[in-house]
């Protein structure tokens, strides 16, 4: 490598831990596409020249840049952790990317409290298909309503349960229509909201319409657990649930 090759990756690398803080060495590589090697040989080097600190955290080496000041990022952390635990106490069951996604931060930032918070035990996560989901404590949530809760924190599917509150009834097509997916894809999240037992298919001849299995229940559960964090543009939605929720709709 050339000595201006290594100053424009030195460059890429601390503008990366500037934006992102709290990297670690494979995520770097990743996000670089680059040879692991390469950046630890890359970051021993910036470290030598006291630009970056290390700190070992949860079994990784992140890095910083030098300004790095262990109270100042003390107080930054805590107060960060506040308002993860807020977020996950209204909102329990989301995972690493929505949390980041919330919270207007980097998902390796994100995910760099999340462990400290977990290791601390302030927070407990639990592994569901794949995600990580995220709870306080003293957050009592039973099996079922995990169960529920993995199915509706995704976006097509509270889509759909949403509209047919209020369209009982309603054929493939038209649910189509609110859905912005393929026409396999919906029948396959119909038929997991069918499974899961939030919505009934009722046969007309050759034609199927589709209804929430209880609405009162269905309504009460997406408020509890404020699903409304899932979506945006939907207002009117939630004003229309809160009616439901106290009978001031058929």
């Amino acid at each position: 490598m050339t000595d201006d090759q290594s100053l424009e990756l030195y460059e890429k690398i601390r503008v990366l831990i500037e934006e992102q803080p709290g990297l670690h060495l494979s995520r770097i590589a990743e996000i670089l596409n680059l040879n692991i090697s390469q950046i630890a040989a890359c970051l021993d080097e910036l470290e030598k020249r006291n630009i970056f600190t290390a700190v070992q955290e949860t079994g990784y080496k992140r890095y910083y840049l030098k300004r790095y000041d262990p109270e100042i990022e003390e107080n930054v952390t805590q107060e960060t952790g506040v308002k993860i635990y807020q977020l996950i106490e209204r909102n329990p069951g989301l995972h690493l990317s929505k949390i980041a996604e919330l919270l207007k931060m980097s998902s390796p930032l994100a995910e760099y409290h999340l462990l400290k918070m977990e290791k601390s035990q302030r927070i407990t996560a639990i592994k569901e298909k794949g995600y990580k989901r995220y709870y306080t404590p003293d957050q009592q949530i039973g099996g079922k309503d995990k169960k529920i809760l993995s199915v509706l924190r995704k976006e097509a599917p509270l889509k759909i349960v949403l509209f047919l509150v209020n369209h009982p009834n309603t054929q493939h097509k038209d649910i189509l229509q609110c859905v912005d997916v393929s026409p396999s894809t919906l029948s396959y999240h119909l038929d997991l909201l069918v499974k899961s037992g939030l919505i009934i298919v009722q046969r007309y001849g050759t034609e199927k319409g589709y209804s929430i299995k209880n609405k009162q229940e269905l309504v009460e559960f997406v408020l509890k657990y404020r699903l409304q964090m899932v979506l945006e543009g939907f207002s009117e939605v939630w004003g229309e649930l809160e009616y439901t929720r106290w009978g001031k709709t058929k």
